[in-house]
């Protein structure tokens, strides 16, 4: 099966961020919300939707542009911008 561009640059995002957040020893949801998962189905949550990203595509493993979380946060924040924002606001200062 043939891999596009797209995927090329989210699955190399990824392991540059896997990396870095190894290097940091966060290993754990860092949102939090009441039903956390801790550290189950973790992934990486991005400030902006994925398409914010094609023009900018370094910025998807940008540490700033991320935050790790479990799968049932990154549900929680991910159709809401505002509540989107006020994690970033509070865990990288940005949003």
């Amino acid at each position: 099966m043939k891999i596009g561009k797209q995927t090329k640059i989210n699955l190399e995002s990824n392991k540059i961020l896997k990396e870095i957040y190894q290097e940091k020893g966060i290993q754990f949801c860092e949102i939090r919300m009441p039903e956390c998962m801790w550290n189950w189905g973790l992934g990486f949550a991005h400030l902006h939707k994925r398409i914010w990203y094609l023009k900018q595509p370094e910025l998807l493993s940008d540490f700033n542009q991320t935050v790790l979380s479990c799968t049932m946060c990154h549900q929680r924040i991910e159709g809401n911008k505002k509540l989107t924002e006020e994690v970033f606001k509070r865990l990288r200062n940005n949003g």
